[in-house]
């Protein structure tokens, strides 16, 4: 990109920005996550300072876009979230636990990129999330007449290492690590989306569209 007349789109991710305090507004302003146990979010924020210092010190035209957890059809894959998704509309899921997550719709998304190619502002960062939504209203969109038993994150956290075991042995592919219900529970109830919305056009549709739809495509 520095060789041709390209931009540059860095997708990044919300979770390479450290979590807010109590119920603090997320947004862009977010300072960089600097531990490295949870290796995703920690490559992401690395990922962002490289970019950002081509574009300081290279001149590369290029900007950031970081979505939240993405839902949606289609999901060939499926993708993990997508796989849980459908498990909870067939009722297969033993439990769910509390907490929640900001979910963006795949579709939304893909609008979003498609505009920020002329519409970014080189060097500038987008948060482009969608709707918090609690994994018990997830669970209730996906299958209203069963919802699995509602376990604390603190609970399931304590109790992880039993949990990895049982998984080994039966061959399951749950979607619980430690990162996962850290994530959950400290999860950005209010985000703040205005800039990629005023600037890129961004969309933000329903959760409960984007699962319904997603459950269709299946």
């Amino acid at each position: 990109c520095l060789n041709k007349p390209i931009r540059f789109a860095y997708i990044s991710s919300s979770t390479a920005t450290e979590d807010p305090l109590n119920d603090e507004v997320f947004d862009e302003n977010r300072p960089y996550r600097s531990d490295k146990s949870f290796y995703y979010a920690w490559t992401k924020a690395q990922g962002e300072k490289e970019v950002l210092d081509h574009i300081k010190n290279h001149n590369l035209d290029a900007f950031i876009l970081r979505p939240t957890a993405i839902v949606g059809p289609e999901d060939p894959g499926p993708s993990r979230f997508g796989q849980t998704i459908m498990d909870l509309h067939r009722g297969k899921l033993p439990f769910i636990t509390t907490g929640g997550y900001n979910m963006v719709d795949v579709r939304d998304l893909s609008q979003t990129i498609i505009n920020s190619i002329s519409r970014a502002k080189k060097g500038e960062v987008y948060l482009t999330g969608g709707q918090f939504i609690s994994l018990k209203e997830l669970a209730f969109i996906a299958n209203p007449r069963k919802i699995p038993s509602l376990l604390s994150i603190d609970l399931l956290l304590s109790v992880l290492p039993l949990i990895k075991l049982y998984e080994r042995l039966f061959n399951l592919r749950w979607p619980i690590s430690k990162e996962s219900l850290t994530t959950l529970k400290y999860a950005p109830k209010q985000m703040n989306c205005s800039r990629a919305i005023n600037e890129l056009g961004h969309n933000i549709r329903t959760t409960k569209r984007s699962v319904e739809d997603l459950i269709q495509w299946f």
